[in-house]
């Protein structure tokens, strides 16, 4: 790569790449961090769409993020960044526009 493409790099490309971090975590992307079935981290969230103690509903960038179990609550909501605590059957992903069905 030449001194030229080096500079017009985008500083939060050039950081993912001198710090070895994987540039979702600077573009804004969504991450996960699931903490056995018990608690679950959910950054890039936008806003929560429902909340029940068997489902709660997050909307994230380009979908919307359905964890399902039981006793679930949502401990925590800063920054984009939500808390969920309980017992966590599943996470699934449905895209905007689609309808997801209830098995």
């Amino acid at each position: 790569m030449s001194q030229k493409e080096k500079k017009h790099r985008p500083l939060p490309e050039w950081l993912a790449v001198r710090l070895d971090i994987p540039p979702d975590l600077f573009s804004g992307g969504v991450r996960l961090e699931l903490r056995g079935q018990e608690s679950l981290t959910v950054h890039g969230c936008r806003r929560i769409t429902g909340y029940e103690p068997t489902c709660i509903r997050l909307e994230l960038k380009d979908t919307t993020l359905h964890i399902r179990g039981c006793r679930l609550v949502c401990t925590s909501y800063l920054g984009g960044a939500v808390g969920i605590d309980g017992h966590i059957d599943g996470l699934s992903f449905e895209k905007r526009g689609e309808k997801e069905e209830d098995p």
